[in-house]
């Protein structure tokens, strides 16, 4: 999925913009959260597909599923993304013989400036980016700061076990104000960011220092 498609497209999530593809079954389960598998069958959490970012692991490491709205990059970010629909361990190692996502971030050498973007939309849906990097004269240094921000009304379920358990709790004496089960609450928000720092001393050789952070303020 080539830099200028996703140019194109206003997208909750980087899954927005292969939905479009052949060979990839995607669920949503929410406004922001979706599985997505390229080969097998999809399930409540997924994570068979190999989904990586600039080369490094990008899945949840303590429970091994996809989360694809904790991924610190924003839609400025993004260079390309690589679909793999079948093996692709020659390229991309092992844990991918169900398929590869690749999300590849361009360069601050390569695509220096300042961006921002806004949307808006149904379900109270509001979210915004930027993207500012630098680099020296000799293209060889480059800085790059990023950040976005997320929020919207997720649909609204009341899973009847919760409410019984909930009911059940109550009768037995439970103080209600005091319970947590069965009260959800459906307002979505995530905000992050990212520094890389790229350094190219020749040109066959790069050195490239990056770190995020992705904070789920309030989701399911």
């Amino acid at each position: 999925v080539s830099r200028e498609r996703i140019e194109e497209r206003t997208a909750l999530t980087p899954i927005e913009h292969i939905k479009t593809e052949a060979g990839v079954d995607i669920v949503q389960t929410g406004l922001n959260q979706s599985n997505v598998v390229g080969r097998g069958f999809n399930n409540v959490f997924s994570g068979a597909l190999l989904t990586i970012t600039d080369n490094r692991y990008a899945f949840v490491p303590s429970l091994r599923v996809n989360a694809f709205n904790f991924i610190p990059s924003t839609e400025l970010d993004i260079e390309r993304m690589e679909i793999v629909l079948g093996p692709g361990a020659a390229l991309y190692g092992p844990n991918s013989a169900s398929g590869v996502l690749h999300i590849v971030n361009s360069s601050p050498i390569d695509r220096p400036g300042s961006q921002v973007n806004l949307a808006a939309g149904g379900r109270g849906v509001f979210q915004g980016g930027f993207r500012s990097a630098w680099r020296n004269e000799s293209e060889t240094f480059g800085v790059k700061v990023s950040g976005k921000y997320f929020q919207g009304d997720d649909w609204m379920y009341h899973d009847p076990a919760e409410t019984s358990a909930f009911r059940d709790a109550v009768d037995e004496g439970a103080d209600a104000d005091t319970l947590k089960i069965a009260k959800r609450s459906f307002d979505a928000q995530n905000y992050g960011g990212e520094v890389r720092l790229d350094y190219r001393p020749s040109d066959d050789s790069e050195w490239v220092i990056q770190g995020g952070v992705n904070n789920a303020a309030s989701s399911i």
